[in-house]
Order: structure tokens, then C-alpha cells, then sequence
């Protein structure tokens, strides 16, 4: 698959002039299937106008144990997240001082089907390590803030049953960690 996206954002209050950043976009994600084993590639490359040219990917390689019915898969990328411009702008809470959010991140998990597929869960553990991640200062003058490094980490599970061709019954829980790595010099 190949695409592209383009937006403009505009900001304008009394106070603040009008301000515009525009982001533009190409990106290619490709899926190979060879057997029991397939990978998905993505690739992103953005033209952001306020903090420039940044590439972001990722890679989700899995596999399928045909004998149980269990497919194992992972994921690993990288990502880019600038600032809005209400957090940057806006004169309540906004900080032009803000820097754009880098982040790896990965996961790993299985998915188990049972009985032709009338009964399927999974789990998935998942960690991204993020730095300047954007958050809002819970101290006056509450500004929007870049914290410098910080961590989400967790599980995710999911389950589905299939009575029927036309009903099934879903449920998921995530359980998620944050951490101001800042503090923590890991």
C-alpha cells in the first residue's frame, strides 16, 4: 500500500494572531506472507512545517502454529508527534517552547483459537519509551509541558466467543503503567 496525508491546522484566539502549520505526508506498509510466517513493514515519512522532515517505521513479524491454532506475533517502531497548536498557542494553557514527541515502541503476544474459531483470546504485552512526551503541568501555571523521558508499559487481552454465524460476544482489559523516566535515569 502506498499513501499520502495532508493536513493544515490553524489556530486563532483574541489574544493570539492567527498561526497555521501545515504536515505532509507519504508512507508505503507492504505485508509478505510465506507459509505460516508473514511481516508487515511500514514506513512514514512526514514534512512537518514548523519541526521539519522526520521517518518513522515499523516492523510486526508473526507466526502461525498450525498444530494448536496459535498465532504468535510482535511488533517494533518508531514515532513522531508534534505538538498542536492550541498547545503551543493557546494563552491559558499553551507552551511555544514545546518540542515534538519521538517514541519507540514494541509489543509481543498470542492469539489462540479454539473449536473452528468459536472461541478466540490473546494477550499482548506492550512497552513504548517516550522522550519530550507532551502532558499538561499539574502546578500553576499549568501549562502544557515536554516531560523528558517517559514509559507506558502493559497488557492487553482480548477475548471472543461465536455462538452464532451473526452474534458474538466481545471483551477486552488493558492494563497500562506510566512512568517520568526523568527522575528515574534507568
Amino acid at each position: 500500500t502506498l499513501g499520502g496525508e495532508s493536513y493544515s491546522e490553524h489556530f486563532k484566539t483574541q489574544s493570539v494572531a492567527e498561526v497555521n502549520n501545515d504536515n505532509h505526508a507519504i508512507f508505503a506498509d507492504q505485508q509478505l506472507v510465506a507459509e505460516e510466517f508473514f511481516i508487515n513493514l511500514g514506513v512514514r515519512q512526514d514534512f512537518n512545517q514548523a519541526f521539519g522532515s522526520q521517518v518513522t517505521w515499523k516492523i510486526a513479524p508473526g507466526f502461525h502454529i498450525p498444530v494448536t491454532d496459535t498465532t504468535l506475533k510482535a511488533t517494533y517502531g518508531r514515532g513522531f508527534k508534534a505538538p498542536s497548536l492550541s498547545q503551543l498557542f493557546d494563552t491559558a494553557y499553551g507552551n511555544p517552547g514545546l518540542a515534538p514527541e519521538r517514541s519507540r515502541g514494541w509489543d509481543a503476544g498470542f492469539e489462540q483459537n479454539l473449536f473452528k474459531d468459536t472461541l478466540v483470546f490473546g494477550s499482548t504485552y506492550f512497552r513504548n519509551d517516550i522522550e519530550q512526551l507532551i502532558g499538561n503541568n499539574p502546578l500553576p501555571p499549568y501549562a502544557a509541558i515536554n516531560v523528558g523521558r517517559a514509559r507506558t508499559y502493559g497488557v492487553e487481552s482480548t477475548a471472543s466467543y461465536t455462538p452464532l454465524k451473526d452474534l458474538s460476544l466481545d471483551m477486552s482489559h488493558t492494563y497500562t503503567r506510566t512512568e517520568n523516566r526523568t527522575r528515574n535515569n534507568d
